[in-house]
């Protein structure tokens, strides 16, 4: 019984450090993206816009089904 309760935290643990992984990976991206959009721009301001994109995120994409799908 034990084993199994350290086998399901082992998976747990495995799967927020991936989480956090694909955050950190995130937050990289859209770095990358707002110098894109602000070419010149200073680092400071594209840390404001990174801040602020990260505070003001949109709603998550809400898969729909297609039509006739039900």
């Amino acid at each position: 019984m034990a084993k199994n309760a350290v086998e399901n935290n082992t998976k747990m643990v495995n799967r927020l450090l991936a989480a956090i992984e694909m955050m950190e990976f995130s937050i990289l991206l859209m770095r990358q993206n707002i110098a894109r959009q602000l070419p010149g721009a200073a680092p400071e301001q594209i840390d404001a816009e990174l801040r602020r994109w990260l505070i003001d995120q949109p709603t998550p994409f809400v898969v729909r089904a297609l039509p006739g799908q039900g």
